[in-house]
């Protein structure tokens, strides 16, 4: 468990302001696409993700929106808890 919260922090990275179009985390909508197409490769994250009862399932569901709203927009759906 300790590895995967290492490797999601790893992944998120610190929020840093960027030119352009800024989204509410602070990160450009290209940028923003770019971390959610790596966390989506990632089967640690994929696992968490789509297994509900997996223990860090309600984070990377949070992760996923929030990269997901940034990338595209406050209309996305977003996955089942």
């Amino acid at each position: 468990m300790v590895r995967a919260f290492a490797r999601l922090g790893e992944v998120m990275g610190e929020a840093e302001f960027v030119g352009g179009k800024e989204s509410r985390i602070g990160r450009s909508s290209s940028e923003a696409r770019a971390r959610l197409s790596t966390l989506e490769a990632d089967p640690e994250f994929r696992a968490a993700l789509l297994d509900r009862a997996h223990p860090e399932h309600r984070q990377a569901v949070a992760r996923r929106s929030d990269l997901a709203r940034a990338a595209y927009g406050d209309d996305t759906e977003t996955l089942d808890e």
